[in-house]
């Protein structure tokens, strides 16, 4: 049975689901959301689980509480809100648009030093796709034009990803340059590669801005993905072969964050080759004809995307 109407009167309940695996701004984040002024949401951590499964749980809990609340919100265990009326703003956004089923709220991501997507809310008659994929776990049935992104009048909902440690940073980059390889790889993805190169390629303009050592193992991370190092199989925070991987690069010791900007790209810790880019570059171009046919309708669109992808790497090869 459907739920009741929402009561536009009433306050908005609010359920609130949170990942969790080993995040080191799990208690900022528990903390801010203890301190919003809306106070009428549940909220409920699944810790400790490999990424695909977690999130099937997470959208199992949402979809079976849907005649108790009236939004789900997906809060990652590395975001804090940032301020005590984030839920409030919310609510009070979804009580004055009616025909929108979720949103995606920008966050102030550290890896990339900009706005991201996002904060995700939902209103409780969201569906998800239950299935085994373990790359693109963000499946919900919904009408486009009923999903409304990159809502600016709430924006930033939260900082994402601040002081991170050692194997989160890592994991950042290692994390998309999977999901680029996977949309080049699948013919109904491959108009999203683009997200996943800018962000690789803001993270590393950040760190040559920067020289944080942090942003420098985010660009290794998403080096190891791009030179097929890791793959698919190596997502889990519990990968053996990636904690190894950040031992090696650290030396498992504080110090080597001492070590300068200059010292490192001397030591070639990170290197884009001219080579590397444009064997990428080709293997784009071979993908974007493979799906021409799938993306007839949206021939155009592509194009713009594939032209940003090349771009980018084509762009920063230079500098590398």
């Amino acid at each position: 049975m459907s739920p009741d109407p929402v009561d536009q009167n009433a306050t908005m309940r609010i359920l609130v689901g949170t990942l969790h695996c080993g995040e080191s701004q799990y208690d900022r984040c528990v903390e801010a959301l203890k301190n919003q002024s809306l106070q009428s949401f549940e909220h409920f951590t699944i810790s400790d689980l490999p990424d695909a499964e977690a999130h099937r749980r997470l959208y199992r809990r949402f979809m079976a509480s849907a005649a108790t609340f009236d939004l789900f919100l997906k809060l990652d265990a590395d975001m804090v809100l940032s301020h005590p009326d984030v839920l409030q703003n919310i609510a009070t956004y979804f009580r004055r648009h009616k025909s929108i089923d979720g949103i995606s709220i920008p966050v102030d991501d550290f890896f990339t030093g900009r706005w991201i997507h996002g904060l995700n809310v939902y209103r409780a008659s969201t569906r998800w796709r239950i299935d085994d994929g373990v790359v693109f776990t963000d499946q919900h049935a919904h009408d486009a034009a009923r999903f409304r992104a990159g809502v600016r009048c709430l924006a930033p909902a939260a900082g994402h990803a601040h002081d991170p440690d050692d194997f989160a940073a890592y994991h950042y980059g290692l994390h998309r340059g999977v999901k680029f390889h996977a949309c080049l790889d699948d013919p109904r993805r491959v108009d999203q590669a683009g997200y996943y190169m800018d962000a690789l390629v803001a993270t590393e303009r950040h760190y040559r801005r920067s020289a944080d050592p942090s942003l420098l193992l985010a660009c290794l991370g998403g080096d190891d993905a791009l030179s097929g190092r890791f793959g698919v199989d190596h997502l889990d925070n519990d990968n053996a072969d990636v904690i190894d991987r950040v031992r090696e690069l650290t030396g498992a010791s504080p110090q080597w964050r001492e070590r300068s900007h200059d010292e490192s790209m001397r030591r070639g810790d990170y290197r884009w080759t001219r080579r590397r880019s444009i064997a990428w570059r080709w293997r784009m171009r071979q993908h974007r004809q493979n799906a021409a046919g799938f993306f007839k309708r949206h021939i155009a669109g592509g194009r713009i995307v594939w032209g940003r992808v090349a771009s980018a790497i084509g762009g920063n090869r230079g500098n590398r």
